[in-house]
């Protein structure tokens, strides 16, 4: 090979290898950037674009941080669970409802809100306590609602997409599971 066309040839070589490193580093500031930005820019106060497990306090989400243990009641109170995926269509689909449900009325039920976000169930998951919680509740599809309430399932599955429908539904569970009527297991006598 002469000269020349090895000079040209190893300069060629080192072109592309900046333009690969500078592609790989673009490629890494994205892949911190866009999550950040998600987290940062929802379009209500109502959502939440980042992974975690967030209850919702004085209208805003507060993460928890439970190390490696799920987030569980602990007290006989009512709790309404959103479970969610960021790369999940239907949750998206949802997505709009929920933060209409809960900007319309998350002061009229009385119950507290808890949001758990994965990317892709456990298997896309970088918080512990969010693919602990999934795993708790042994999480296979989403969106998932559960309602809870004194400590006993009320519902488990997929929630109404409209956000009176969610609004009627989830106050007639609580309304029904509070009355003097219902037994603590759950039944009407």
């Amino acid at each position: 090979m002469s000269r020349k066309s090895s000079k040209g040839h190893e300069a060629g070589k080192r072109k592309l290898s900046v333009i690969l490193g500078l592609a790989v580093l673009v490629i890494m500031i994205l892949g911190v950037l866009v999550p950040l930005l998600l987290a940062l820019t929802g379009s209500s106060k109502y959502e939440v674009n980042a992974e975690g497990v967030y209850i919702l306090r004085n209208d805003k989400w507060v993460k928890l941080d439970y190390g490696y243990s799920p987030w569980l009641p602990t007290d006989n109170s009512s709790y309404i669970v959103y479970f969610r995926n960021l790369n999940c269509p239907h949750c998206r689909e949802f997505d709009p409802h929920w933060t209409e449900f809960l900007q319309k009325h998350s002061h009229d039920v009385n119950a507290t809100f808890v949001m758990v976000v994965c990317t892709y169930f456990q298997l896309s998951c970088s918080d512990p306590t969010a693919i602990s919680t999934f795993n708790a509740f042994q999480v296979t599809a989403s969106p998932l609602l559960v309602v809870i309430s004194n400590m006993t399932l009320l519902y488990y599955g997929v929630p109404p997409f409209n956000s009176t429908e969610l609004y009627n539904f989830t106050y007639n569970l609580l309304k029904h599971a509070s009355s003097p009527e219902t037994s603590s297991s759950g039944e009407t006598s």
